[in-house]
């Protein structure tokens, strides 16, 4: 099982545009397509076990699409980049 390091390893990554580089045993798949939402996520695999791990950006407080996003589950209102999570995560 993977450690939570290297989790978080790749979190932080997925903050890093094109995706950042993985720890060492791991490789970038595919980034996100830009979006109009402020969407962005990235699917890393574990070379050695064929894991694959899509981590998503979280807030970015600079946003101004982030915010608008965090008051909009805040209230209970799915916001457009849950539509935009969604179309990456059926597309990888």
């Amino acid at each position: 099982m993977t450690e939570a390091s290297v989790y978080g390893h790749l979190s932080v990554e997925s903050y890093v545009d094109g995706g950042g580089t993985p720890p060492a045993g791991w490789v970038q798949v595919r980034v996100s397509k830009p979006n109009d939402t402020g969407y962005y996520g990235v699917l890393y695999q574990n070379n050695a076990t064929g894991e694959f791990v899509l981590a998503n950006r979280g807030t970015e407080f600079t946003s101004a699409d982030d915010l608008v996003a965090d008051f909009k589950l805040g209230v209970g209102i799915l916001p457009a980049q849950y539509e935009s999570a969604k179309t990456f995560y059926n597309e990888v």
